[in-house]
C-alpha cells in the first residue's frame, strides 16, 4: 500500500512538472490571473454577520461558522471531484479517496 502511495505522489509531481512545462511555466510559479477576469461579486456582506464576528481560534471554528448560514455545503462539497476521484490500477484494485486509508 505504501508503495502505490509513493508511486502515487511520484505520478502527480511528474504530471505537474510536465504540465507546468507544457505551459511555459516553472513548477510552484503562480499563475496571475488574466486582466479580464473579475472575481464574482458576493450576494451579501459577510462583515454583518454574527456569526462572523468574532476571534476564531482554529480553521474548524471557521467552517462551523460558514456552516451555520451556508448548510448544504459540507454534503455539497463531499460531491465535487475533490472528495469523488476514483482509478483502477494495473492491479485491479481501485485507488481514490473513497479507497484509502486516512484519505484527507
Amino acid at each position: 500500500m505504501r508503495l502505490a502511495v509513493w508511486v502515487l505522489i511520484g505520478w502527480w509531481l511528474g504530471v505537474a512538472t510536465v504540465w507546468g512545462s507544457v505551459r511555459g511555466q516553472n513548477v510552484g510559479e503562480q499563475i496571475a490571473a488574466p486582466k479580464y477576469f473579475k472575481p464574482p461579486v458576493s450576494t451579501a456582506d459577510h462583515s454583518k454577520f454574527e456569526a462572523l464576528k468574532k476571534d476564531f481560534k482554529s480553521p474548524q471554528e471557521v467552517t462551523k461558522a460558514c456552516l451555520s448560514c451556508h448548510n448544504k455545503a459540507g454534503e455539497q462539497f463531499k460531491k465535487t471531484l475533490h472528495f469523488t476521484w476514483t482509478w483502477r490500477g494495473k492491479d485491479g484494485r481501485l485507488y481514490g479517496k473513497a479507497h484509502v486509508i486516512n484519505n484527507y
